[in-house]
């Protein structure tokens, strides 16, 4: 399978402060950042012959460079890659799966758990926010905090701590608090069984003409 991927670098990697949550920023020469048009995902080789799906953000077209959101609050072998990441280090990647861009005019509303950090913000980065203006709600199980240069830049988005209660709940009652009628897209994304509660819970609250998309990343 090596011979089908791409090499990337590490230029930096940092832990957000009180959080799980690595930013982790890479740079991939061989990648055709400039053509992206759709929610890529990166396949990364996280170990010998182990590989996980992540998705780039925060992308810089002429320095061929991008940005992952890796949530390492739980164990497993890409929790570890991304724990122990080191500038300069060396990996190998190539394209993945990728998710279409709104279709109807209007604004957009992300729901989400933490590992959706980086789909919603390539989201963002691929729409016009005057014609497709976005607002997020991102659950989390800890007490990740947004950095303030993130608030500053991205202040569309939310964090929703669970405190013990299920993510679709957190997310159905926080979108809830939100004028439904103003969303021409939906998009939910993160664990499987949340996108499919979630999806199937909103499609009896919105209007039919609102387009909901679901992106699952883990069981």
């Amino acid at each position: 399978m090596e011979t089908f991927l791409s090499p990337a670098v590490v230029l930096s990697n940092q832990k957000w402060e009180d959080s799980y949550i690595y930013e982790v920023r890479i740079k991939v020469p061989e990648i055709n950042i400039e053509t992206w048009k759709t929610i890529k995902r990166l396949k990364i080789q996280v170990g010998p012959l182990e590989y996980r799906d992540y998705t780039p953000s925060l992308w810089d077209v002429d320095n061929k460079s991008c940005t992952l959101f890796i949530d390492a609050g739980h164990t497993g072998i890409g929790s570890e890659w991304a724990t122990n990441l080191c500038q300069g280090d060396n990996t190998l990647l190539s394209d993945a799966h990728a998710a279409n861009l709104p279709g109807n005019i209007g604004e957009v509303l992300g729901l989400g758990d933490i590992s959706a950090l980086g789909h919603f913000l390539a989201l963002k980065q691929l729409t016009d926010q005057a014609i497709y203006p976005i607002q997020v709600g991102i659950f989390t199980i800890s007490h990740d905090q947004l950095p303030l240069y993130f608030q500053t830049a991205h202040h569309e988005f939310c964090l929703l701590p669970g405190n013990g209660v299920p993510a679709n709940t957190v997310l159905q009652t926080w979108a809830m608090t939100l004028d439904l009628k103003r969303f021409s897209s939906i998009y939910i994304a993160g664990n499987n069984t949340l996108v499919k509660l979630l999806r199937t819970q909103l499609r009896t609250i919105v209007n039919r003409d609102v387009k909901i998309y679901g992106h699952g990343f883990w069981s």
